[in-house]
């Protein structure tokens, strides 16, 4: 939506969802994101969109700033929407990553926003990783190709408002 304030976590899909919003109609927009990659490809990119860079120690792989830096820069904002990249999502599990500074990022941005989607294709779904992040019933969506069927009915035992984009 027009002047809003959305977080991008880092990962591939992540960076798909920011390429969508580049090629979008959408102009006034603030990006805050931990992920070196996506802040460069709207830095490079025609939109006029104020991006937030955390800052922090980029990982190796995943080009992800992690650490007491990112997390303090994190604190200082109040997000419209947070936009979440996970490595799995489980009825047991929950949304659950690999990496737990990764995770510490994630969790401390859904603490400072008003809501949070899951972005995940369907090969995330049934996927338990090491470390749990947040619980089903603390999303308000998940942005994905396909939801299991098994599934649908499942996460939204744990959430009714739970909604499927």
């Amino acid at each position: 939506e027009v002047n809003d304030f959305v977080a991008l976590s880092g990962g591939t899909t992540s960076y798909m969802l920011a390429y969508e919003l580049i090629n979008s109609s959408l102009g006034d927009l603030t990006i805050l994101t931990n992920s070196v990659n996506i802040s460069t490809l709207i830095i490079e990119s025609t939109k006029n969109f104020r991006l937030i860079l955390t800052g922090g120690i980029p990982r190796k792989g995943t080009y992800e700033c992690i650490g007491e830096i990112a997390l303090r820069a994190i604190r200082n904002f109040n997000i419209d929407k947070f936009f979440v990249g996970v490595n799995g999502i489980s009825t047991e599990g929950g949304i659950t990553f690999s990496n737990i500074e990764e995770a510490e990022i994630a969790k401390e941005i859904h603490s400072h926003s008003r809501k949070t989607f899951v972005i995940a294709d369907h090969t995330k779904f049934g996927v338990m990783k090491p470390v749990r992040t947040l619980e089903i019933s603390e999303i308000n969506g998940i942005i994905t190709d396909f939801v299991p069927e098994n599934l649908n009915k499942k996460f939204k035992d744990l959430n009714k408002n739970l909604e499927f984009i």
